[in-house]
């Protein structure tokens, strides 16, 4: 079996979207942004474990990082 690029592209997107919380991330995501306190309470999850999972999905540019001051 060759790699190619697309081949190896579309094996990183799936394996991006392999875990469910991320698929919940995403799904709450559609509504508009949302800080990583309120991802963590609207999933009843960790912000710890929102952070890391929103970086994966940064490193995959499924989604864009936004600081306020």
């Amino acid at each position: 079996m060759t790699q190619t690029p697309v081949r190896i592209f579309k094996a990183e997107f799936f394996k991006a979207l392999a875990n469910p919380l991320r698929i919940a991330i995403l799904d709450a995501l559609r509504h508009g942004e949302r800080g990583v306190n309120e991802l963590a309470a609207s999933l009843n999850i960790e912000q710890a474990a929102v952070s890391q999972h929103l970086a994966l999905l940064r490193s995959k540019r499924f989604v864009k990082n936004r600081k306020e001051d």
